[in-house]
């Protein structure tokens, strides 16, 4: 997705712009109050004429991009009125950049040889002479379109049809009497778009829309339909698809392109300037309604793939553009319309052959739109409806193994590249960010305490989607915000419910002197919440509203109870291989809070420095399960403090790492069922001072020989607390296993080779043992120490699920993990003794009555 910018802006809202709207067509509702109204700004001819560029983050505006606006001067005398026989006409444009604020004057050219129109009814080309302003108390109308310069078509640089994209976007009618320095102008995507995005490790080579009826044989009838009236369905739809090619002003529909003017095309930066055909003879751009359905099939130029920055996009106009009774319709694809697609082979593993100059691998991939899933929902069930402005986006290829596709289910363009504009935001100053999910908790918690419905003040933040993620990481950093501080609350924050509170602007003043006063909404870069403020020895509880000033700890320091704060995850997250910032990424800014993953997983997760949480302190993290292509450990420091110790409990990774669960743990620490596969550099925790690990497994490939795989080295100054135990006790190390055959010579703890009690199940062992599904206990009779080392790797003890299920279950009984439990346990999978997977976590806490049985006692074992 495209990476968009933003600045303060005036927006005024719109509905879509459909096919043939005229003026009057958007009045009447409330949203679009301004539209078709004259509004005068009580502006004198010497003000300066400037207007605010729309930079928005909805496609519309980025750097290199084209924004062309067309002026029309309403009849004289009238200030509602415009008739295009008598009115008069200009054309400006400008280029994209930077700036905030553009003045016409100078950043605003004219477009030299664009027709323009004067009073008298004559049309002249213009030229850079031509007028910029219009005379005082004159009712004048600005409609904008823009061009997308993603792929850098607009700058002469790349002019070839491979670097084509025909993103087009067009404003409504903004009409205003005299010079003004606003114009709340907001730009609407006319096309549909249809992309594909590679996953982390993936290229694409091509995608295809499949239109034969060779591509659906495979398929069981649907509906009576076979593969030949599929295929025909989808090849109509596919021939009523063109290819934009600039904006019709006057109506604000696309224009197409015939096949032969895109053919002999060969500098694509000026294609929306050339002539609009009349008759199919002519070569040029095509209006709509002026073709038959089968001209369109035979003479208009249809959507194609195109590379833009490692995806590949169709976007299409989304309208059927002929003369016939259903002109203006939406075009729709079938749910079982299908797309090739074609990967880069990046390993040499599979190339389709030595003459293969591109390194497309042998096969291809067929994804069926109707097929697709999220969440075992099939998202589109019923096919797609091409609208404007909807973009349907895959990420398609390779993942763990296995060829996967993933879905982005905000259709919407604008709402797509919000999200991807502040998942890139490298400052995380995100004016635009909602933090709903925040707010209401907070306010949810006092209503409910001043209502009685709980005894204490205790907000459950519940996060399901990548932004909230992103806003949750924001919150905790401290860049939530642009601004803050510089305002002061009018009154003193007593309970204050009033939504419409005022605060005082620091640092301006009127002309008068005065201070200047800003509400919410008026305030841009600050973020507005309900404060709670616990009762103390002389006042009592309020809730007031304030403003982010700093980093949101999920601990206020003014509570009595920690870690005060819970927050959930409700669904999995896909975070799209996007960088984002590590969660406390500094150590005045840790993390401080209950964050309890609820069995969701993180997937395709990729954050700077490596570290999904940089800086914790006395935080329980549980129940989480990360996926990723990139180098990801769970946290990188963690810390106990007086009070709490550090709980990690229910963590599974699935990534290269270097310390999947935490480089260092300071001062009391557990870590309970949690499970890494993958390469790894280095021991599941790194370094602890005073640490207690139960029921873990360390599978990772790439560990040194001679080091640790469950812990790297005692801190400076700790005892060795993980040494074997002397009787058959429960201690504080139990149930933990590492795969001395991807990683070999390697030992439990450090550097040394100690040998842990059998009934310790601390076991390095081949990884057909570690996948064990059942277990392999000797006979009362055998004795352990007559065996070989291989024996005793083999054949001794429960599977290894089971064990590490016994150890979350003792956990979980203990007054410790009865507060801080582990909601997680580790699944056997197949029916089979051996497979080809090492347990995995799922939801669900070990089953008490099953694993309080004396059969699954491991100190009872063998003895």
């Amino acid at each position: 997705m495209m990476k968009m910018k933003r600045s303060t802006i005036f927006l005024l809202l719109a509905t879509f712009l459909m096919v043939g709207c005229s003026e009057s067509d958007f009045g009447g509702s409330e949203q679009n109050s301004l539209l078709g109204k004259a509004v005068n700004f009580d502006a004198s001819i010497s003000d300066a004429f400037v207007t605010r560029a729309t930079y928005y983050h909805d496609g519309s505006f980025n750097e290199g991009d084209h924004l062309t606006i067309f002026r029309q001067e309403a009849d004289s005398g009238s200030t509602t009125q415009f008739n295009s026989d008598t009115e008069i006409s200009r054309v400006y444009s400008l280029q994209g950049e930077y700036a905030s604020t553009v003045n016409l004057g100078t950043s605003w050219k004219v477009l030299t040889g664009a027709t323009g129109t004067n009073a008298d009814k004559r049309s002249f080309v213009q030229t850079a002479a031509d007028s910029l302003v219009w005379e005082n108390g004159s009712t004048v109308r600005f409609r904008a379109w823009g061009r997308s310069n993603l792929a850098n078509v607009l700058n002469n640089s790349k002019t070839n049809k491979a670097s084509f994209y025909p993103d087009y976007t067009l404003s409504d009618w903004i009409t205003v009497s005299g010079p003004t320095e606003t114009i709340p102008m907001k730009l609407l995507h006319l096309a549909c778009r249809i992309g594909f995005a590679p996953k982390s490790g993936n290229e694409l080579a091509g995608i295809e829309l499949c239109t034969e009826a060779s591509d659906y044989v495979d398929d069981t009838e649907e509906g009576g339909l076979t593969a030949v009236e599929k295929a025909k369905t989808v090849k109509d739809a596919y021939h009523t698809m063109c290819m934009p090619a600039g904006v019709n002003m006057s109506n604000g529909t696309l224009y197409g392109l015939t096949k032969n003017h895109y053919t002999n095309t060969s500098d694509f930066s000026t294609i929306e300037s050339s002539s609009v055909i009349s008759s199919a003879a002519e070569d040029g751009l095509v209006p709509f309604g002026l073709l038959s359905a089968d001209e369109i099939v035979n003479l208009v130029e249809h959507p194609q793939f195109m590379a833009v920055d490692g995806r590949r996009y169709m976007i299409s106009i989304p309208y059927l553009m002929d003369n016939g009774t259903d002109q203006g319709s939406y075009i729709h694809l079938p749910a079982y319309t299908r797309f090739r697609v074609r990967l880069k082979d990046v390993n040499n593993g599979d190339q389709a052959a030595t003459t293969n100059t591109e390194n497309t691998e042998g096969s291809y991939h067929i994804l069926t739109i109707g097929e697709v899933e999220n969440n075992g929902n099939k998202v589109f069930a019923d096919g797609i409806d091409l609208m404007p402005g909807y973009s349907y986006l895959f990420t398609v290829g390779y993942k763990y193994g296995k060829f996967t596709m993933s879905v982005n289910e905000s259709l919407s363009w604008t709402e797509q590249d919000a999200v991807a504009a502040e998942t890139a935001s490298a400052d995380g100053s995100i004016a635009t960010a909602k933090y709903d999910w925040w707010k209401k908790a907070l306010f949810y918690a006092y209503t409910n305490l001043k209502n009685g419905k709980t005894s204490s003040y205790l907000p459950e933040f519940k996060i399901g989607s990548a932004e909230e993620f992103l806003e949750f990481i924001h919150l905790v950093n401290g860049t939530a915000a642009t601004y803050t501080s510089g305002l002061t609350l009018n009154g003193e924050p007593e309970e204050i419910l009033d939504p419409n509170a005022t605060w005082t602007k620091d640092d301006e003043t009127d002309e008068e002197g005065n201070a200047v006063t800003v509400t919410e909404d008026k305030a841009p870069g600050y973020v507005f919440y309900w404060h709670y403020q616990p009762a103390s020895s002389t006042t009592a509880a309020k809730f007031y509203r304030s403003y982010l000033t700093g980093p949101y700890s999920f601990y206020e320091k003014n509570l009595n109870t920690k870690p005060h704060f819970k927050i959930t995850l409700t669904a999995d997250i896909d975070l799209q291989d996007v960088e984002i910032p590590a969660i406390g990424n500094s150590a005045d800014h840790p993390f401080e809070g209950i964050f309890d993953g609820a069995g969701h997983t993180l997937k395709n997760v990729y954050v700077k420095g490596g570290c999904l949480f940089d800086y914790v302190k006395g935080a329980a993290i549980s129940n989480l399960k990360i996926e990723s292509n990139h180098t990801t450990s769970l946290l990188n420091t963690a810390t106990a403090d007086k009070e709490h110790a550090v709980y990690i409990a229910g963590v599974s990774v699935n990534a290269p790492t270097t310390h999947a669960i935490a480089h260092t743990v300071t001062g009391l620490g557990y870590v309970v069922g949690c499970v890494h596969e993958g390469t790894a550099s280095g021991a599941l925790v790194g370094t602890a001072s005073n640490l207690y690990m139960y029921g873990c497994m360390e599978t990772g490939s790439g560990l040194t020989s001679g080091k640790g795989a469950l812990l790297g080295s005692y801190a400076s100054g700790s005892t060795a607390f993980f040494a074997p135990l002397s009787s058959l006790t429960w201690g504080r190390f139990m149930c933990n296993y590492y795969d001395t055959q991807r990683s070999t010579g390697v030992n439990a703890v450090g550097t040394s080779s100690v040998t842990y009690l059998p009934q310790q199940y601390i076991r390095g062992a081949h990884s057909h043992v570690l996948k064990a599904k059942v277990d392999n206990l000797l006979s009362d009779d055998v004795n352990y120490n007559s065996l070989t080392s291989r024996q005793k790797e083999e054949m001794y003890g429960l599977a290894p699920w089971k064990a590490m299920n016994y150890a979350i279950y003792k956990y979980n009984t203990s007054v410790i993990g009865q507060s801080y439990p582990c909601n997680m346990q580790y699944n056997a999978g197949a029916s089979l003794i051996y497979d080809n997977r090492y347990p995995q976590l799922s939801s669900g806490a070990p089953n008490s009555a099953t694993y309080s049985a004396s059969s699954y006692n491991v100190l009872l074992q063998n003895n």
